[in-house]
């Protein structure tokens, strides 16, 4: 079986998308919309990289008040450099439709999966690895698939033969959409 190896960058980059603060009892019905920086995740092999959530916010109760702080840290996410060689689990988004199951556990909770299509739709966020973009997801799987020489996601995760080198990272700071300030001041 061929070696995958994936990077996933530490310095954000200039694309934007959508979250949501979150935690498992309370899920994401009502909370905000936050803009906040994608990381760049690029698999050797692949010409185009990838766009990654990489940290997310923890729903606490300023996140439901009528006006909602204009930017927040995010607080949630693996900030350290690290090497994973994970196994491949089966998953289920909990914030979102999701289009195929499964995740690459990286430690713990963590994992990398499937994350929202569409850049102005936000999915709750908790510290994961989010693959965002439509299409994308399955774009990734279908790589690792084609460079590990194996249509077996599972045997790849058993076999070592994927490697997620996660760069060190600062939180960044997301902002309150304009479009949910909006309607939280009245206009």
């Amino acid at each position: 079986m061929n070696q995958v190896q994936i990077t996933i960058a530490g310095i954000p980059s200039a694309t934007k998308w959508t979250l949501r603060p979150y935690n498992p009892p309370q899920g994401v019905e009502g909370a905000p919309d936050y803009l906040v920086s994608t990381f760049a995740m690029r698999v050797s092999g692949i010409a185009a990289s990838f766009n990654v959530l990489r940290f997310g916010i923890k729903r606490t109760p300023v996140f439901d008040a009528p006006a909602p702080p204009q930017s927040t840290r995010c607080d949630v996410g693996i900030v350290h450099q690290h090497v994973y060689h994970p196994p491949w689990i089966m998953y289920i988004v909990h914030s979102g439709p999701g289009s195929i199951p499964g995740a690459w556990q990286l430690q713990g909770k963590f994992l990398l999966h499937e994350g929202s299509p569409d850049p102005d739709v936000g999915w709750g966020t908790y510290g994961c690895m989010e693959v965002v973009g439509r299409g994308e997801w399955a774009r990734l799987l279908e790589g690792i698939k084609q460079i590990a020489g194996t249509r077996n996601l599972t045997a790849i995760g058993k076999a070592k033969a994927l490697t997620v080198h996660v760069e060190a990272a600062h939180l960044p700071v997301a902002t309150l959409k304009p479009s949910f300030s909006s309607r939280a001041s009245g206009y």
